[in-house]
């Protein structure tokens, strides 16, 4: 995954989400609870539908209202069959969207957190360092430093 964000070959981001999509459903095979074995393709439909709406304002309640599912059942089962809470995938997810607009646009942080789903930029801000060590500004002055020395 992490080589594929770095070499932003054509649909890079397309491939990404592959792979995380083949890495969730090997974590979900590999788990040793049979009683849930169907649930990964309800687990992978949820999944896929965060990953096409990350911009929307997606929550526990709002994705077992979609999917009619208690919400803290959908809490626990997906957490078993990705490792990961639901708000913490879906800020992974929308983290990785925003460092590709950082990179690409001139868009302020603001915006980009905008457009990411996340209705607070401070919020966001938060969130990005957590995952990336670094500030969402900080982040897009490294990749403009990158970029202007390979163009050296």
């Amino acid at each position: 995954i992490e080589n594929e964000f770095l070499s932003k070959a054509p649909q890079y981001e397309d491939m990404i989400r592959s792979l995380l999509t083949i890495f969730l459903i090997s974590q979900s095979r590999s788990s040793k609870t049979s009683k849930n074995d169907s649930a990964s393709p309800f687990i992978e439909r949820i999944i896929n539908y965060i990953n096409e709406n990350y911009s929307e304002n997606i929550t526990l309640d709002s994705l077992a209202d979609k999917f009619s599912i208690s919400k803290n059942y959908l809490s626990k089962l997906f957490k078993s069959k990705t490792g990961f809470g639901i708000n913490e995938y879906l800020n992974i997810i929308r983290i990785k969207n925003a460092e590709h607009i950082l990179m690409s646009t001139n868009n302020t942080v603001l915006e980009v957190a905008m457009t990411c789903g996340f209705h607070d930029s401070n919020y966001f801000s938060t969130v990005f360092k957590k995952i990336n060590g670094l500030s969402p500004l900080q982040y897009k002055k490294s990749i403009k430093d990158k970029t202007s020395l390979n163009h050296k």
